[in-house]
């Protein structure tokens, strides 16, 4: 049976996982929205049309790859800290982007 602190570490955790799944929903509800102003900015293929879609997914897999690694090397609390850094400076050009791939990188 568990004990009062670990239902309340357990309740914690699933909220902060659904949280996350909740967010890369909302990123995709994004992403559909936007499509077709960007399609026509950047006369997307269907080809392009995909990658500009599927470029959220693939970056969730390399950032996972990378930060897991990262971790290990260097500590997690270090990671925490360099976070926002490392998102600071990937928006710097998502505002301004020159074609495709750039936008795709940048915003994700």
């Amino acid at each position: 049976m568990l004990q009062s602190t670990q239902k309340r570490f357990l309740a914690l955790v699933t909220i902060i996982a659904a949280l996350g799944g909740f967010l890369f929903g909302f990123d995709m509800a994004v992403v559909s929205g936007i499509i077709e102003p960007v399609k026509n900015q950047f006369s997307l293929s269907a080809a392009s049309e995909g990658w500009f879609v599927s470029s959220a997914l693939l970056g969730c897999i390399a950032g996972v790859a990378f930060s897991g690694s990262l971790s290990d090397a260097i500590g997690r609390k270090k990671c925490y800290f360099l976070q926002p850094y490392s998102f600071l400076l990937v928006q710097l050009d998502s505002p301004f982007p020159k074609i495709i791939l750039f936008l795709s990188v940048f915003v994700y």
